[in-house]
Parts: C-alpha cells; sequence; structure tokens
C-alpha cells in the first residue's frame, strides 16, 4: 500500500467517525469499515511498559514509583487502588515543545493532529553499530529519501539506532549510572543538528528515537532538542525495539501522552501497518541489521 493510500485510508476512517457522530447515530456499514480497516492492520506497541525498572533521565534523582493504596477486604467485592509516581521523562515518553524552549507548547496544549502521521522509519542501526557517539546525519535522511521518496509534510520520521537493544540496562543504554546530583555525561546515538533542521524543513509533525535523548549523549547545547521544540516539533525518546517491525514508509503512528501541562509525559506510541504490506519482505529490509 502506498504512502498516500495508507494517509487515505486513515481519512476515511476519521471521516466516517465524524459524519457518524454528526448523524448522532451510528451507522452500521459506517461502523463495520472502520472495523474492517482496523482488522486488516498489524498493531505494534512501541512503548515500554512503565515500571519501576524503567530507565529515567539522570537529571532526575528517583524514577518511576507504585505502591499499593488499597485493596479489597475478604466479603467486599474485590477491588484496588494504587498510585504512581514519576518523573516527566521516564520509559518511552514525549518531550513537549516547551522542553527545551520557555513558553512553547506544554504536552496538554500540542494539537491533536500533530499526535499521528504516516510514519518515516529511518534505520541508521547497521551504521551505528556500538558507536555511542553516532549522529544521525543529513546524508542519512537524503539516502533514505533517495530510496523510498522524500519526507512528506505531516510525517512522523522514528529513527532506529539499534539502541534499545540495551534496555533497561541503565550503564549500557545511557552509558551512565550515575543520577543527579552526581553527573556524568551520557553515551547514546542521536541526531545532528543539521539533520534536525532538514526534518523541520519537511514539516514534520512528530520525531521519535529508540535512545533516551534525541541529541546524543555528549552534547552540551541540545542541538537537536533546541531545533525541533522551537519548531513547535514534539519528540518521543526511547521507543522500544519493536520499530524494527515498521516498513520504511506505509505505516501510521498515534502517540498520546497523558494530558498534563508539563514539559514531557510518559506516552503510549502505537504503529498500524496495512497487513498488505508483505511482513517478511518489511523485516528482510532490516536482515542485515542490529
Amino acid at each position: 500500500m502506498s504512502d498516500k493510500m495508507n494517509v487515505l485510508v486513515f481519512l476515511v476512517i476519521f471521516g466516517l467517525i465524524t459524519l457518524s457522530h454528526q448523524r448522532r447515530s451510528h451507522n452500521v456499514e459506517d461502523v463495520d469499515t472502520v472495523n474492517l480497516i482496523f482488522k486488516q492492520s498489524e498493531s505494534i506497541d512501541l512503548s515500554y511498559e512503565l515500571n519501576e525498572n524503567s530507565i529515567y533521565s539522570p537529571f532526575y534523582s528517583n524514577g518511576y514509583t507504585y505502591r499499593m493504596v488499597r485493596k479489597s477486604q475478604p466479603g467486599e467485592p474485590y477491588f484496588e487502588l494504587g498510585e504512581f509516581c514519576t518523573p516527566e521523562h521516564t520509559g518511552t515518553h514525549f518531550d513537549a515543545p516547551r522542553h527545551f524552549v520557555e513558553n512553547n507548547s506544554a504536552v496538554s496544549s500540542v494539537p491533536l493532529k500533530q499526535l499521528m502521521g504516516p510514519a518515516v522509519m529511518i534505520d541508521v542501526a547497521n551504521n551505528v553499530g556500538d558507536n555511542p557517539d553516532y549522529l544521525v546525519t543529513v546524508a542519512d535522511i537524503e539516502k533514505h529519501e533517495a530510496q523510498f521518496g522524500k519526507i512528506t509534510r505531516g510525517s512522523v520520521v522514528l529513527v532506529r539506532t539499534g539502541w534499545s537493544r540495551f534496555y533497561p540496562d541503565r550503564l549500557r543504554y545511557l552509558g551512565t549510572a550515575a543520577v543527579y546530583p552526581e553527573f556524568e555525561p551520557m553515551r547514546c546515538p542521536g541526531i545532528h543538528g543539521d539533520a534536525a533542521q532538514l526534518l523541520v524543513q519537511r514539516g514534520i509533525n512528530m520525531v521519535g528515537i529508540d535512545t533516551s535523548s534525541i541529541d546524543y549523549g555528549l552534547s552540551t547545547d541540545f542541538k537537536a532538542h533546541r531545533i525541533f521544540n522551537g519548531a513547535e516539533i514534539p519528540i518521543l525518546e526511547s521507543l522500544n525495539s519493536e520499530m524494527i517491525k515498521l516498513p520504511p514508509t506505509g505505516a501510521f503512528v498515534i502517540a498520546l501522552p497523558i494530558k498534563i501541562e508539563g514539559s514531557g509525559s510518559p506516552v503510549r506510541v502505537i504503529a498500524l501497518v496495512p497487513s498488505t504490506s508483505n511482513t517478511s519482505q518489511r523485516r528482510s529490509k532490516h536482515a542485515d541489521g542490529l
């Protein structure tokens, strides 16, 4: 299925949902069509489970915690109530434009339409190898475009470095086990500022990566963060190894963070891949990768 057809399919979905809502009733044929489209798509979860093993930014002193507040007593209908506490930037998470640009959009202010779009999956895992200082370059993006077509406005660009294979080993994944107030530079791949600027010029909706930071670990100016956030483009970080199941183009991504007025949030990221895409062919694209 072509990118244009993939976008059209999802426009049909949202159009049918909107039309049914406007009618104040559910047309059975409309609902059946939507169900059929989803049944013909493979759903891929690109998020890590949020738990006490979740990797959090070394700028925090503590990570995710959970405690049971109350459970039902003998003789009562079963129930349980818990509470959790977590830094914004923990596990698979969402960087709002406010993260690195004062007065830009908080998580709760990012338009819903920007939280979804046709996916472009750029796989640089072979280039990265075990190099924690790798920077995704303009050449990497242009090579992908030469093979699969120019990145279109409204796309969600996902970069696979292969670094997810180290999660949840904090030392291997971040390159440091230090937490605030101690400090050691992180060591993980990221996106070069020039490449970030190119993606901004393409008019993308979001950008994501399978490392803990869109900037490489040794960065001191956080240029990629500042470029994306300065353009009001949210960032998805610590995507999981299921990225390898995505085709270079043709999937559709939805990312839903918690609606909070903050600089970031844990996020559930899902990709819908039309089953008409040949799964074995998709995976062969990454056969030589990590």
